[in-house]
């Protein structure tokens, strides 16, 4: 009878054991799982048993709260990362605008002064050739000249004045022109590197957010991943519970027949001994 219930209660316990290894080694798990050792055919071993398996779940939730926590942090740290880079570029950009502007300022500044140069040049030239008329001398029949040849001169003075102040204006115009030509070159040149930089920057943010939302989908599947485990546990435990309970209530069975067994056999032995 002794042997009859312990070969019981090790079939019981090994049907247990099958049950839970066949569990672990189905259920798809992002950790790795260890496989429960051997357990001698007693209720106190299958306890210990137990409680190692809810040590190692809570050691395996661990783990994945970490995992997930870990990759929170990388998204965060990413996002931060392209608001910081997001806030560089608009800053060289709005620098690279205020540099052309003052360029284009530069550049008609000293047109402007080039010509004024030019005006002071011949104003101080034309002083300088009055000057020499003026120290030149004067012959007796020029004093007699009538008094037209002198309004001739000043009229072809007047008109040389106005011809150098027409060429000076006409000059200032044609620095002016290739100021802004040139302006407009640079203008151009940098709406060009600004709209390719643009684009550089678009495709750059466009495959961070590419990357963001490859990141916020792994934290949904892994989040669905722990609440698919957490149930499985959940029902795991539920079942060793009963698997347990089982057991428990036919070792409690068996004990009672061994010991009904025993009282009989001592009944027996006290009838033979009255005989």
């Amino acid at each position: 009878a002794a042997a009859m219930l312990g070969l019981l209660l090790a079939c019981a316990v090994m049907v247990v054991l099958l049950r839970a290894d066949k569990e672990d080694t189905a259920g798809t798990s992002l950790l790795a799982r260890s496989s429960p050792p051997s357990i001698p055919p007693s209720g106190s071993a299958y306890r210990e048993t137990m409680r190692m398996a809810r040590r190692a779940d809570l050691y395996r939730q661990a783990a994945f709260d970490d995992a997930v926590e870990d990759q929170d942090k990388k998204v965060e740290k990413d996002e931060k990362l392209a608001m910081k880079i997001e806030e560089v570029d608009k800053k060289k950009s709005r620098e690279r605008e205020v540099k052309t502007l003052l360029d284009i300022a530069k550049a008609r500044n000293k047109a402007a002064e080039m010509a004024d140069k030019q005006l002071d040049k011949r104003a101080e030239k034309l002083q300088t050739d009055r000057a020499k008329d003026a120290k030149e001398p004067r012959h007796a029949d020029e004093e007699k000249k009538p008094e037209h040849a002198s309004e001739q001169r000043a009229k072809a003075v007047a008109g040389s004045v106005k011809r150098m102040a027409t060429e000076a204006y006409q000059a200032y115009q044609d620095d002016l022109k290739e100021a802004e030509r040139r302006d407009k070159k640079r203008q151009e040149s940098f709406m060009n590197a600004k709209k390719e930089e643009e684009k550089e920057d678009k495709e750059d943010d466009d495959d961070h957010q590419r990357q963001l939302a490859m990141g916020r989908r792994k934290r949904k599947l892994w989040w669905w991943a722990l609440k698919r485990e957490e149930k499985r546990d959940l029902e795991r435990k539920a079942r060793w519970k009963q698997d347990l309970t089982k057991a428990e209530k036919m070792m409690e069975r068996l004990n009672h027949q061994h010991q009904h067994q025993q009282e009989k056999q001592q009944e027996k032995q006290q009838e033979k001994q009255q005989e």
